[in-house]
């Protein structure tokens, strides 16, 4: 079976959308899906090349979660097309998205929106550690109650607790 693929977007590419993709791929491994489900990132105006934001890495370090390899790239078109579910982090993402490659919109979700709210996630770029914190626990709480909407969007199953 082909993997399917989570294209998760913010504006720079170094806070939110790493922050995110290393805390939906820890879920997913938690529940032995990480082979079924390919996470990546992008930004709308990234800042090519460059590594999380420091505290963005620290935050997630304290939870076992390594985002260090990470790099910062601008969303393409084919990274669009080739995503099965693409999240972003705010409206204007979505907006962007749309306005660049408007066919892809029916696969375009805010990251609240997966559970059941619809809310963007504050940009924690140049804040104290506390925004980082709050940033990391508001994505992660979207995360776990947005999963099974996820995994039904992708058209996976939750798997069942093993006894």
């Amino acid at each position: 079976m082909t993997p399917k693929r989570v294209l998760i977007v913010c504006t720079g590419n170094v806070c939110r959308s790493p922050m995110a993709y290393g805390l939906l791929r820890w879920r997913l491994a938690q529940l032995g899906l990480d082979q079924e489900v390919v996470v990546e990132t992008a930004g709308t105006y990234a800042l090519e090349t460059q590594p999380p934001a420091r505290l963005a890495q620290e935050v997630l370090a304290e939870q076992g979660i390594d985002i260090s390899h990470h790099r910062a790239r601008t969303v393409t078109r084919d990274l669009l097309e080739a995503a099965d579910l693409i999240i972003v982090m705010a409206e204007q993402h979505r907006q962007t998205i749309f306005h660049r490659v408007p066919h892809v919109l029916p696969r375009v979700l805010l990251l609240s929106e997966l559970a059941g709210e619809h809310r963007d996630i504050p940009d924690p770029y140049g804040g104290p550690r506390e925004e980082y914190e709050m940033t990391a626990a508001m994505i992660d709480t979207y995360i776990e109650r947005g999963l099974p909407r996820l995994l039904k969007r992708l058209g996976l199953t939750m798997p069942t607790a093993k006894s």
